[in-house]
This record gives C-alpha cells, sequence and structure tokens, in this order.
C-alpha cells in the first residue's frame, strides 16, 4: 500500500523535503519525483509491507515538513547571531598578546637556580626544612606508621 502525497516547493524549501523523507525513511521506503506543474511528488511504501490501521501518513509526513521547513527558517533567521558567537569565543581564546615570546616565559639565573635546588631535594628525599611535614611522602610520615600499627592491632 503506497501512498502519494504532492508538495508544493513554492511553499516548501527542498531541503525540508529531503528532512522529512530521511525522517519518514525508516518506517517506509521513500521514493521523490517531480510532476509536471513544478510540484514534488513524495512516494511512501511501508518497509513491512503495510502501514498500521489509521495512521494518517500523509498528515504525518506534512506536519513533518512543516516542522523541518520552521526549523530551516529559524535557522537562517540565527545565522548571524551564531557566527558572532562563534567568532567571539575564538577570538577570547587566543592569547591577549601576539608576541611569540609571551609564550614562554623567559627565566632568569637565579630562578632557574632554585628550581634546580628544589629538583634535587625533591629527588633526594631529604626533607629537613619541612617543619609541618607536608612535603613528606605518606609512606615514610608518621600517620602511615601508626596507621599500619592500628591495623595490625585489629
Amino acid at each position: 500500500m503506497k501512498k502519494q502525497v504532492k508538495i508544493d516547493l513554492s511553499v516548501y524549501p527542498l531541503e525540508s523535503v529531503y528532512a522529512a523523507a530521511y525522517t519518514f525513511s525508516k518506517d517506509a521506503y521513500v521514493k521523490l519525483g517531480k510532476d509536471k506543474g513544478g510540484s514534488l511528488s513524495v512516494e511512501l511504501e511501508p518497509k513491512n509491507g503495510k502501514f498500521p490501521e489509521g495512521r494518517d501518513l500523509e498528515g504525518e509526513f506534512r506536519n513533518e515538513l512543516l516542522h523541518h521547513a520552521f526549523r530551516l527558517k529559524v535557522s537562517s533567521v540565527n545565522q548571524v547571531l551564531r557566527e558572532r558567537i562563534v567568532v567571539r569565543a575564538l577570538l577570547s581564546a587566543q592569547p591577549k598578546t601576539a608576541e611569540p615570546a609571551a609564550a614562554a616565559p623567559v627565566l632568569d639565573a637565579e630562578l632557574e637556580k632554585e628550581i634546580e635546588k628544589l629538583l634535587k631535594e625533591a629527588e633526594s628525599g631529604d626533607y629537613k626544612d619541612d617543619s609541618l611535614g607536608i612535603a613528606v611522602p605518606w609512606e615514610k610520615s608518621k600517620n602511615a606508621k601508626n596507621a599500619k600499627k592500628t591495623k595490625k592491632g585489629n
């Protein structure tokens, strides 16, 4: 049982016809053809051989067609706004200065020495200057030893 739907292309854009046809393609085979009068003919044929009883296929297709035509209209109206939002987002993501030196800060000799000292201290595991015990790894801390004693006691 095939269903024919005539579409006036002066009312609906062709893109909305394609979108509506694609929506129906999960349940039906869709065949598009052009009539002599300039209107578009859409033929819907059920994939399982028969459409469910009481289903107004033409009405559903026209509603889907209207939905996609409206979506395209809203999209075209908001296109300038969307483009401005994207441009602003891209511009805000760029660095404030275009100088290449701003990307990689130059370290002075004193700062480099301090970094080297800290790296050596971290590698050696010497935490003498850490009075609060913040830099001491958990395994070497008093709390870890107390936790092991408590666990063994239970």
